[in-house]
C-alpha cells in the first residue's frame, strides 16, 4: 500500500503503524500476530519486540471481550503450555478457548472456532464458566 507521504508498506509494517498510530486499538496486534511466521518477532516503533503470543495478550488487555484473541493465543500455546495474561491469570489452552466462547459477541460463531480447534485434540472438553463441560461434538 502506498500512503500519502509516499511510503509503501506491507501488511506487516501497516500493522505496525496502526499500533502506532493508536495503541488502544487490539484488532491490530491480533492482525499483527497473525501475519507473523511461528517464531517471529516484530520491532514496534517504540521499540519493544513482541512475538504472537505477546501481541494476543496485548490485545486481551486492551480489550477482555475480544473473543478471537483468546482463541488465537489458545491455537499456538503447545499442549501442556500455560501462559500468564497481563491481568496475571494463569491460563492453559481449553481455559482460553472457554474464555474465548464467553468473550465473544457472536458465541455460535465462537463455539464452532472452539470446535474445530478440538477436533484436533480428540477428547478433550471445554468447561465454561457455568461449569458446563462440552466437547467438539456439543460445541457444534
Amino acid at each position: 500500500v502506498r500512503l500519502h507521504d509516499g511510503r509503501e508498506l506491507d501488511r506487516r509494517q501497516l500493522y505496525v503503524q496502526a499500533i502506532y498510530n493508536d495503541s488502544s486499538t487490539r484488532s491490530a496486534y491480533v492482525n499483527l500476530a497473525l501475519v507473523l511466521a511461528p517464531g517471529e518477532t516484530v520491532r514496534l516503533r517504540d521499540g519493544r519486540v513482541l512475538d504472537n503470543k505477546q501481541l494476543f495478550m496485548l490485545a486481551i488487555q486492551r480489550d477482555r471481550r475480544d473473543g478471537a484473541a483468546y482463541f488465537h493465543l489458545a491455537c499456538v500455546l503447545a499442549a501442556g503450555e500455560n501462559v500468564l495474561l497481563l491481568d496475571r491469570r494463569v491460563c492453559d489452552r481449553k481455559r482460553l478457548f472457554s474464555l474465548a466462547c464467553e468473550a465473544s459477541a457472536t458465541k455460535r460463531h465462537s463455539l464452532s472456532l472452539v470446535a474445530q480447534a478440538l477436533a484436533m485434540s480428540v477428547g478433550e472438553v471445554v468447561t465454561l464458566s457455568d461449569g458446563l463441560s462440552l466437547d467438539s461434538r456439543q460445541l457444534l
